[in-house]
């Protein structure tokens, strides 16, 4: 389930040294796992979702939304419980999008269907001309098959067959005639899970990881997640276009040379993580105690100052270069902006 993989992803500390690929990867794959996850819930059979043995079953619908109209098809039923009335499953022509209404709505969708068939009023969908994107070449292109499931495991299978070459030639074992390699291949070719498509990815990254010869070095040493009052506290971060944010900061990284300390903050509600630096942290826990609703003045001259930096810098990195941009809204500089 969703819930089942979010937890992972939130069990994902950063303690252990091989944890930040899979994490990266998982979050990456998350909003995919998550709509398909979705949608075979919603589809679930055996939960009692019956294709016949009811006459609205197969029955076309006609859905009008403030956006716009939607024609679809009833697709199976859930025949009333205790208390709970029967239900309808709908799936719409035009996006594949779903839904469960009640026999009321549901006769009130085919009213409007067979209303709009009657008519000689035009049809609420409007063809369009298929679009073709003509800015990039043909094998940059994305396609309905580069999306999804199916693009995933395209992806996957294209990376495989490039990483497969350099492994030939570094005498991993990984196209070795006993290794595991047609399993993986097979196993990768006929997946219908994202889930298994990122735990073969993984097992593809420890191939590669095996020929590596050098232990990992870290930029900066490890997050310390004690040793400083921050730690374990809550913090309230304000965020443009979004509001206010609460999380608790997990670690901290002590001044070295030139750069500053730090503090990360992971927040509850999405699991999303940032670095704050000194000023940012007392604010995010100031904001948390005092149960702020929005930013102090303070905390917004702070934000003004520091994206005042920031343009500085770019001004003077954009000097030495050939091309220049126009630079983006100040709003999307703002710390507060997510």
């Amino acid at each position: 389930t969703t819930t089942g993989v979010q937890g992972v992803l939130d069990a994902l500390d950063g303690h252990a040294s091989d944890e930040g690929p899979f994490k990266r990867t998982l979050r990456e794959l998350m909003p995919c796992l998550t709509k398909e996850m979705a949608t075979e819930e919603v589809t679930n059979t055996d939960e009692g979702w019956l294709e016949e043995g009811h006459e609205l079953v197969g029955k076309r619908v006609l859905r009008v939304f403030p956006s716009g109209a939607s024609y679809g098809r009833v697709t199976k039923w859930l025949p009333e419980a205790e208390n709970e009335p029967a239900l309808f499953h709908v799936v719409h022509d035009a996006d594949g999008d779903q839904e469960d209404l009640d026999e009321a709505e549901l006769r009130a969708a085919i009213d409007e269907f067979e209303r709009a068939e009657a008519s000689d009023a035009p049809q609420f969908e409007l063809e369009q001309p298929k679009y073709v994107n003509m800015m990039e070449k043909r094998p940059q292109r994305i396609t309905v098959a580069s999306l999804g499931l199916t693009g995933v495991r395209t992806e996957l299978l294209e990376l495989e067959e490039n990483v497969a070459v350099r492994l030939r030639y570094s005498a991993s074992k990984w196209d070795h005639p006993d290794s595991d390699r047609q399993a993986w291949l097979y196993s990768c070719q006929r997946s219908e899970s994202l889930v298994e498509l990122g735990e073969l990815l993984v097992s593809l990254e420890a191939a590669v990881r095996a020929l590596q010869l050098a232990p990992d070095v870290n930029e900066r040493k490890p997050w310390r997640n004690e040793g400083h009052p921050f730690i374990g506290k809550h913090s309230r971060r304000f965020f443009a276009n979004y509001g206010a944010s609460d999380g608790i900061i997990v670690g901290w990284l002590p001044a070295e040379g030139d750069d500053p300390p730090l503090w990360h903050m992971v927040h509850g509600d999405d699991a999303d993580e940032e670095d704050l630096d000194e000023m940012e942290a007392t604010f995010a826990l100031s904001n948390y105690d005092e149960n702020r609703t929005e930013p102090t003045a303070e905390e917004l001259a702070y934000n003004a100052q520091f994206l005042q930096a920031g343009d500085e810098n770019d001004e003077a990195d954009g000097e030495d270069d050939d091309e220049t941009a126009e630079p983006p809204p100040a709003a999307a500089l703002l710390p507060m902006h997510r």
